[in-house]
C-alpha cells in the first residue's frame, strides 16, 4: 500500500512543477526566438523537462524545445528523444 505522505508529497512535486511552466516556456520562446545553440542551458532545460515527464506535467513544452533542439544538435536532441520514450515506456 502506498503511503498517504507519499502521495501528498508527489502531487506537491507535481504542483511546483506546474507553477514553474511559464517561466520554462518563457525561456524556451526566448531559445528559438534568439535562436541559442547554448547547449549547456538547453540540455539543462531538457532534464527539468524530463524530470517533469515523470509527473505528467510539460510535455508539449518537452516536445517544443526538443523539435527546436534537433536544428542545433541533432544527435543530442535524438539522445533526449530516447530517454524521454524510455522513462515513459513508450
Amino acid at each position: 500500500m502506498i503511503d498517504q505522505d507519499f502521495i501528498q508529497m508527489i502531487e506537491k512535486c507535481k504542483q511546483d512543477a506546474q507553477k514553474d511552466l511559464p517561466n520554462i516556456r518563457i525561456l524556451i520562446d526566448g531559445f528559438i526566438t534568439q535562436k541559442s545553440t547554448d547547449k549547456i542551458t538547453i540540455e539543462h532545460t531538457l532534464d527539468t523537462l524530463l524530470d517533469y515527464a515523470l509527473l505528467e506535467v510539460g510535455e508539449e513544452e518537452f516536445k517544443r524545445l526538443h523539435k527546436y533542439y534537433e536544428s542545433v544538435n541533432k544527435n543530442n536532441a535524438d539522445f533526449y528523444w530516447r530517454s524521454y520514450h524510455d522513462m515513459l515506456g513508450l
